[in-house]
């Protein structure tokens, strides 16, 4: 009984570092794909903004599940700045990408 309270600690551990994870690094991956649209694009439109998150989203929400695994298992704690708008973001994000998939 033990060892199952441990592996639920720790599942519980690595999704609330994962979701910090999630909300630091996924509002860089919304700017990132603007500044791309606008430097390389003419124009700034939703549907070329949608392809590029459909078409990065999966690598980075595999990459924010094992930061977060890396994260509990190490015991390192990330805090966004300006927490609010970083967790909005990730919402936003990750509900567009559940949307869409």
């Amino acid at each position: 009984m033990a060892l199952v309270n441990s592996v639920i600690g720790f599942l519980y551990e690595s999704v609330m570092h994962s979701w910090q994870v999630a909300s630091v690094v996924l509002k860089y991956f919304l700017a990132a794909n603007i500044i791309i649209l606008l430097r390389y694009e003419e124009d700034l439109s939703l549907d070329k903004l949608e392809s590029n998150i459909l078409k990065y989203g999966k690598p980075v929400i595999l990459g924010t599940g094992l930061l977060g695994l890396v994260f509990a298992a190490i015991n390192l704690t990330v805090t966004p700045g300006f927490r609010f708008l970083s967790e909005f973001t990730a919402v936003l994000v990750l509900g567009f990408l559940f949307w869409k998939y």
